[in-house]
């Protein structure tokens, strides 16, 4: 990640907990080896470190509003995907074609995701590999994703950490996380699909 992505991360980050102001902005970048904050005013085309705040947390508005989108749209093809595999059958052209449909809006989905960072080794990110992976492996189990208060009771008796937990640290409401486990668990299946039907898209063309 360049400096002044990182710098624009790290500053949504603050704004959204903390009234910040310029002065500890710059303390703060200066310690980071972040970009100023008259850097970013200056790229982001602002007035005024207020406006640049602003500007920001409208994105992020502006963000949830598109994943929420996006989120409807990935379980409306969810169904149509659904409905292919049990009429026509998980190798058939059109069911192929859809999950590739479906693999576009999640890698979309993908690049909007900015877990919060840990040094490998401490307590907090040793949990949530943990918690994640026990998550992914509940719903491989089960054939389905966890309600909330599913996990909450399996967190408590294991200690594991809870729905709050995990969301706040991959900053995403549990049903985004839905969406990235299941695509991280259909990783391999995509990839078949993909090769097989651009394989079978050559063949059609000539």
């Amino acid at each position: 990640m360049d400096i002044y992505a990182k710098s624009l991360r790290y500053l949504k980050r603050k704004i959204r907990n903390e009234n910040l102001t310029k002065e500890e902005w710059d303390i703060y970048a200066h310690e980071n080896y972040l970009f100023s904050s008259l850097t970013l005013i200056d790229k982001k085309k602002v007035g005024s470190f207020e406006e640049l705040k602003k500007k920001l947390l409208k994105e992020k508005e502006e963000l949830f509003l598109y994943n929420n989108s996006l989120y409807n749209d990935i379980k409306r093809i969810q169904k149509t995907l659904d409905k292919n595999i049990e009429n026509r059958g998980i190798d058939d052209f059109i069911t192929r074609a859809t999950s590739l449909k479906l693999d576009k809006l999640i890698n979309e989905f993908y690049e909007t995701i900015e877990e919060r960072e840990y040094p490998e080794k401490s307590e907090m990110y040793e949990a949530y590999e943990m918690s994640y992976y026990m998550l992914k492996e509940m719903m491989i189990t089960n054939k389905r994703f966890p309600m909330v208060e599913e996990w909450n009771k399996y967190a408590n008796e294991t200690g594991l950490l809870n729905s709050e937990s995990i969301k706040y640290i991959a900053r995403l409401e549990w049903h985004f996380l839905e969406i990235k486990l299941k695509r991280e668990t259909n990783m391999k299946c995509y990839t078949k699909w993909k090769s097989e039907y651009e394989e079978e898209t050559i063949k059609v063309i000539f």
